[in-house]
Order: structure tokens, then sequence, then C-alpha cells
């Protein structure tokens, strides 16, 4: 095929692919000649043959390419949802009071002192909670950065086996002073001996461990002052 310009006899609206891919350049879409004369060759681009002494020479009109490429070159990408992980942070309920459908059964009883997790740097005890079970309890000074980590290990896990990554689906937090972390997280993990705790649940609650958990649960039913 000739990659040369088109005779001046021919009239304006055929052009050859040099051509062609020039001016298609010209509203940034980049392709070659020799491409144009593939698709030629194969059927898909529209073109026409000018035969003479025994050769042929594929020619193109501009608008026919444009439409072809439009409607075979452009692939359009819908995207897909954010994995559902990311929905474990609720930003229009950040900080707010838990609802009792939030909440576990086996935290319910304290639930009116849970809010959603996680909210700026405030310190407390966290619940990961995987379809209505408190799968683990931990603490820290910055609930969102914790609760954070713990939903980037989960997107990033390639083995669901692995006892390092909690699977989870909600997180909800108990507010609680710095100096009582550790107490507060020991004593919950006694309690409810959540499967992804590897260390102190082996401990049964003591007697001081159940009037404590008494003592929140009453101080929880008192009503808003």
């Amino acid at each position: 095929m000739n990659n040369g310009k088109i005779p001046g006899t021919f009239p304006t609206n055929f052009l050859s692919a040099h051509d062609v891919s020039e001016k298609l350049s010209k509203l940034r879409i980049e392709i070659s000649p020799e491409r144009i004369h593939e698709l030629a060759e194969c059927g898909y681009m529209p073109h026409w043959l000018f035969c003479s002494g025994g050769d042929e020479q594929a020619l193109f009109r501009l608008p026919d390419v444009r439409r072809w490429l439009r409607h075979n070159g452009l692939l359009e990408i819908k995207g897909a949802p954010f994995p559902k992980i990311l929905e474990v942070v609720q930003f229009v309920n950040i900080g707010q009071p838990a609802t009792r459908e939030q909440v576990p059964q086996a935290i319910r009883s304290f639930w009116t002192s849970l809010r959603v997790a996680p909210t700026a740097l405030i310190s407390g005890v966290y619940f990961l909670c995987k379809s209505g079970e408190v799968v683990y309890v931990g603490m820290s000074t910055n609930l969102y950065g914790r609760v954070n980590s713990h939903s980037r290990d989960l997107q990033q896990c390639v083995d669901p086996m692995s006892i390092a990554v909690k699977d989870f689906d909600s997180a909800l937090f108990l507010p609680v002073p710095r100096s009582d972390l550790s107490d507060v997280e020991e004593r919950m993990i006694r309690i409810l001996k959540p499967r992804f705790n590897r260390r102190g649940k082996e401990q049964e609650p003591s007697e001081e461990d159940r009037q404590w958990l008494a003592d929140r649960i009453a101080a929880s039913s008192q009503p808003a002052r």
C-alpha cells in the first residue's frame, strides 16, 4: 500500500492513511498510518480502494474514521465500588452515640456508653465486630489511626487464615482515660474472650471483673443529664 500523499486529482475528502494520522494527531488522537492500514486490511477501518494499473491504494474519509474510532476505540471504565471495609468509618456518625442495633449482643448491656469509632485522638478501648460478634478488643490513644490500621491490614491481606489480620465489618469504642486503658482492655478480654485476641482470654473473669462490669452497666442505665 502507498503511504504517500493522495494525487491532487482526488476529491479533498479522500485522504491517505498518512494524512488521516496527521489530522487526528491535531485532535490529540494518536494512531499511526501503519495501524490505520492494518485495521483497513482486516476489514475493520472503513475505507475505499483506488485501483490503478493493478495496484490498490486504501483511501479514507476523516469523519468516517473518527466515527469508527469513537465507537470501537473507546472503552468506558465505569469504576468499581470501594471495598466494604472502608465503610467501617461512616463520617456522618463519627463520635456519635451508637444505636442499639449497631452493638453486638455481648456488649449491648452497656450500649449507651458506646460511640461509633473512630474520632480524633480520643483514647479508649475499641471493639472490632463481625456479623454481630465481638472478634477483637484493643486499646489506643488514637482510635482513628488504630482502627484504620486494622482496616488496611485486612484490605492488603493475601492469606485469609493469617492470625495477624482481624476480619471485621464494623468498629465501636468505649471512651476510657489513658491511665485506665490497660485495665479496661484486660477486663473486657477476660469477659468477652474474643477469638482474635491471643493473650488474656485464657483467664476466667474474677468476681471483681463481674462487679466492675455490673457497675458500668448500672452507670450506663442512668438517664443522661
